[in-house]
């Protein structure tokens, strides 16, 4: 439970992080966050200098946007899937791994996006059986 003001600072943090379902101390999470981000910065670091073939790094708000973004995302996974680990690592390994995963998932976004009256047309048959020749 949280005690004292909202005016000090800490119990914003924490108010903040119950709001988005993670049950760890600001401290943790702030360490974590700081974790990422740099994670975040090397590996755009090393997508800048070309170490990684056809890789385009986000730039400066992308990768900071990205790897806060995946690294709250991690967090909460982690806390369920990995209740044993204290919070940093896997954020700071979600925050390396950003800027290769938000270009990841944008590929496969507009796959799906391509093939969205397929993919539609096979769940409608699939959850809802029969022809068109039901509506005479």
């Amino acid at each position: 439970m949280m005690q004292g003001s909202a005016g000090n600072g800490i119990d914003i943090v924490t108010a903040i992080l119950i709001a988005l379902g993670l049950s760890s101390t600001g401290l943790e999470f702030l360490g974590g966050v700081a974790l990422a981000v740099a994670g975040a910065f090397s590996a755009s670091r090393i997508l800048s200098a070309g170490m990684v073939k056809n890789a385009i790094p986000l730039g400066f708000a992308g990768t900071l946007t990205t790897g806060l973004f995946v690294s709250v995302i991690v967090a909460l996974l982690s806390e369920n899937l990995l209740p044993d680990w204290p919070i940093q690592l896997p954020m700071a390994v979600g925050g390396f791994l950003s800027s290769f995963i938000a270009p990841l998932v944008l590929k496969i976004a507009a796959k799906i996006s391509n093939r969205g009256d397929a993919i539609a047309n096979r769940a409608i048959d699939r959850f809802l059986p029969g022809g068109d020749d039901h509506r005479r």
